[in-house]
């Protein structure tokens, strides 16, 4: 009879350790362009011209404000807005998940911003900048778009992120990128927000409207 009761006892400890591992499990995936994530609890809804081209995973090391070595990991969920073998405008979502903590002013090492600050996405708020980019094959997500057959060429990117989870070691970015390969502005006069013309400027508030309308955030 005590048999029978530590074998049940152990069956539902073995149990209760099976559906509390299920219940730990993220899900992160997309459904009919909608990127949903079990934790943290959101959903990204991106337009219907734009097309889901698969996500990347990356891990490794990062050196922390203290010099210490720190393990980070992230997830990346990209779509893309082709022009035949290009891609016109780009949606990406990152998740970031490092071994202590993000610091708040997370962007502070971003060189070369046009602009900055903080917005309202899906009622949370959210901090901002705006860059000119030049694609390189180095980055994983370049190299990831190329491979499903879409090039990028020089253009500009707003970048949101925010920081979620008691602990604070996760950062979710969404990335809004635009090719400006038709804009006829020299690729140099996007180097300094100072040095910007006035339909440079104005182009930039085209820009911005561009990336509230190409996704929609749900928390």
């Amino acid at each position: 009879m005590k048999k029978y009761i530590l074998l049940s006892l152990k069956c539902l400890l073995l149990l209760a350790l099976i559906l509390g591992c299920s219940a730990l499990q993220i899900k992160r995936e997309v459904h009919e362009n909608t990127f949903v994530s079990s934790y943290p609890n959101f959903a990204i809804s991106v337009g219907p011209e734009y097309k889901y081209i698969g996500s990347i995973d990356n891990n490794g090391t990062g050196e922390s404000i203290s010099g210490r070595n720190l393990r980070y990991s992230t997830e990346s969920f990209s779509f893309v807005k082709p022009d035949k073998d290009r891609a016109e405008k780009v949606v990406s979502v990152d998740i970031d998940t490092i071994q202590t903590y993000f610091v708040s002013d997370f962007f502070r090492n971003v060189k070369n911003q046009l602009d900055k600050g903080t917005t309202d996405l899906g009622g949370e708020k959210f901090q901002y900048y705006t860059m000119f980019v030049e694609p390189t094959m180095n980055r994983s997500k370049t190299r990831h778009i190329a491979e499903q057959g879409y090039k990028m060429s020089t253009g500009l990117v707003k970048v949101f992120g925010r920081i979620y989870g008691a602990k604070g070691n996760t950062l979710v970015k969404i990335y809004y990128y635009e090719a400006l390969d038709n804009s006829k502005f020299d690729n140099r006069s996007w180097k300094n927000a100072d040095d910007l013309s006035q339909k440079q400027i104005e182009y930039l508030r085209d820009f911005d409207e561009s990336a509230k309308i190409a996704f929609e955030l749900m928390s």
